[in-house]
């Protein structure tokens, strides 16, 4: 029993994620707070992540298509970031200091670089547009020197290749390398 008088839900019950819901950010009533605008944002860029992977194709007759996997990434920003915003799961304490300098820096050059991919894959193929995702991704987030960057993303996208275009089957866009 709750001190309102009012029985506690069990847990695992529906009640509590009810209650994270009416709670939440967009509560009714209550204006958005600042962190809403992570999981708001990651919400319009999976939506968009989404409607640009929707363009390629699938399946082939062979098996699954080469927009088979990005559509799986985009429903997964959706629904997380969704459920984020229901409840409110991106909510600091009271207090907390908004994140300044290098920290403030990458969450939008990351999603910058994930644009990018996706801007890219069509027209320059996967393996340019994955070592420029991986290169960028390993040198803001990794510290490491360029060079190493470089390797180690050239390393990560002609492996992911192999793996599913040579391995799986699985046809990626081929830009001007093939």
């Amino acid at each position: 029993m709750s001190r309102s008088g009012a029985e506690e839900p069990r847990p695992g019950s529906t009640g509590r994620l009810r209650r994270m819901i009416l709670s939440g950010p967009f509560a009714v009533g209550r204006a958005p707070a600042w962190t809403a605008t992570a999981p708001l944002a990651m919400l319009v860029f999976g939506v968009a992540f989404l409607l640009v992977a929707l363009r390629m194709p699938l399946q082939t007759a062979l098996g699954p298509g080469p927009g088979f996997l990005p559509v799986l990434i985009g429903v997964l920003i959706v629904g997380s970031s969704s459920v984020a915003l229901a409840t409110g799961a991106s909510n600091v304490a009271p207090g907390t200091p908004f994140p300044m300098g290098e920290e403030a820096r990458r969450v939008p050059v990351l999603l910058g670089l994930m644009l990018a991919y996706l801007l890219l894959l069509l027209p320059v193929g996967h393996l340019i547009a994955a070592t420029l995702l991986s290169c960028g991704t390993l040198w803001m987030l990794g510290r490491r020197p360029w060079w190493a960057a470089l390797g180690i993303g050239v390393s990560f996208s002609t492996g992911s290749w192999a793996l599913f275009a040579l391995a799986m089957g699985v046809p990626l866009p081929a830009g001007p390398l093939g």
